[in-house]
């Protein structure tokens, strides 16, 4: 997977995932195990048009840098910008009744458990998420007003 990022005029990031399909020894759904990592791509976002409805806005560095959150009751007129719009994270792995079906909601069933978990922003960096904070990031991010599951 390549992601191209134009952080400004004069640099641009580009991330290649080459995973070492050597490195495994087993498909966690086939063999019913929980250990393994699944990623979830977040290559759009939610716009607000004139009128209310949404739209689903392709990440892009103008849409990015343009953000407005709308929707987002804690952050409403903030403009989040690339270090706090996700990009990917590591994902629950349900396939075949594993893991959690609470759509990445930290809990015990996940690839790191009910602590945390990790994920990518548009302007490259990585951070380790604790549960505690979860639904700021996700919320300011996807500018959604996500709750924490039953």
């Amino acid at each position: 997977m390549d992601v191209k990022y134009g952080i400004n005029e004069s640099f641009t990031l580009d991330m290649t995932l080459i995973p070492d399909f050597g490195q495994v020894i087993s498909d966690n759904v086939v063999n019913n195990i929980v250990n393994g990592t699944s990623y979830e791509i977040f290559g759009t976002m939610a716009q607000l048009l004139n009128g209310g409805a949404t739209v689903s806005l392709k990440k892009t560095q103008t849409s990015v840098n343009s953000k407005v959150i709308t929707k987002y009751t804690e952050a409403i007129g903030m403009s989040p910008g690339a270090s706090r719009i996700l990009l990917f994270l590591d994902g629950d792995d349900i396939g075949g009744g594993l893991g959690s079906s609470h759509d990445n909601w930290p809990d015990k069933e996940d690839n790191h458990g009910a602590t945390g978990t990790c994920m990518n922003f548009c302007d490259g960096h990585a951070q380790w998420v604790k549960r505690s904070d979860y639904l700021r990031v996700v919320n300011t991010s996807q500018d959604g007003n996500q709750k924490a599951p039953d």
